[in-house]
């Protein structure tokens, strides 16, 4: 499903125009990468959670070139859906 499919299924299960929906899901998007972009989680009750996993510094080979390279620790956006929603999935 894409961001428009999204936006048309909830513009009609709501009642509310897709235009107005599709700014509402366009603006929840950056307010999620924003607070993970402060390092902040965003909890969604009945949903799930999106925080960063801590990835650690590690080294890596360049294969093409035979060298070792050092790649730098960063943090990586993880979802974990909540109980509810897992169950209702399977």
């Amino acid at each position: 499903m894409t961001k428009h499919e999204l936006a048309t299924s909830v513009a009609s299960s709501t009642g509310v125009a897709r235009e107005t929906v599709s700014v509402v899901l366009e603006q929840a998007a950056e307010t999620i990468m924003t607070a993970l972009e402060a390092d902040d989680q965003v909890f969604m009750r009945g949903f799930g959670c999106f925080k960063n996993q801590k990835r650690a510094a590690k080294k890596g080979r360049n294969i093409s070139k035979g060298t070792t390279v050092d790649i730098p620790a960063r943090n990586k956006p993880f979802f974990k859906p909540y109980r509810e929603f897992t169950e209702r999935v399977n």
